[in-house]
């Protein structure tokens, strides 16, 4: 007889169903891990959308600041390389060349006026004026040869310091291009710790309406 009470008691419980008060209980449980499923969900796509889109971003154009780098650097390459004064070199090392013959000839025939003794003094005076000119000349295209060289000399080294430049900036669109997979790659590990905390306020939400039954 006992034992038919308490199943009896039991059995009322169970046709009675939850009482008022637990039901309310239940359903603000409900709706605090509702909550925090959503606080949850809008933390995850605050981080995803925001912050690793930002360091996405950030590596993209640190990426394309490096390439228009190279760019630049290239043209200006391709019009120094315009500029060689190789040829301006080899042109004047050629007047220098004939300068040089000029002044052997001038220098000749004014040493032979001078051995001949009948020559006038008229003629030997106007062949030293042609010597003198032609000393000049050559002093002159040796000078511009000097000029030509230094130009050439600096040429190559402005070639070598861009050459240089270069080198550089295209490691550091290597780096760069290395740097936006690593915040591509890094979206996925830090995108799995706010979807944790996602699925830890979705199991926290369920088992709340089995109260409500």
């Amino acid at each position: 007889e006992a034992a038919w009470s308490a199943a009896r008691a039991q059995l009322e419980q169970v046709e009675a169903g939850p009482k008022a008060q637990e039901i309310l209980v239940a359903q603000g449980q409900l709706d605090a891990a509702q909550a925090a499923l959503d606080q949850a969900i809008a933390q995850r796509d605050l981080l995803i959308i925001g912050t690793q889109k930002s360091e996405i971003e950030v590596a993209e154009a640190q990426l394309a600041s490096a390439q228009a780098r190279v760019r630049q650097l290239e043209r200006q390459y391709d019009q120094l390389r315009a500029q060689d004064p190789g040829p301006e070199v080899a042109v004047v090392q050629v007047d220098v060349e004939r300068a040089k013959i000029a002044l052997d000839e001038t220098q000749d025939e004014y040493n032979k006026a001078l051995d001949r003794p009948w020559e006038e003094q008229e003629i030997r005076d106007a062949w030293a004026k042609e010597l003198q000119q032609a000393q000049l000349s050559y002093r002159q295209a040796q000078a511009q040869l000097e000029r030509a060289q230094n130009n050439q000399r600096a040429y190559a080294i402005s070639l070598q310091a861009l050459e240089a430049q270069i080198e550089d900036a295209q490691a550091a669109v290597r780096a760069a291009q290395a740097g936006v997979l690593q915040a591509k790659s890094s979206a996925g590990p830090q995108s799995r710790a706010p979807d944790a905390a996602v699925a830890a306020a979705q199991t926290a939400r369920d088992p709340a309406p089995a109260q409500l039954g």
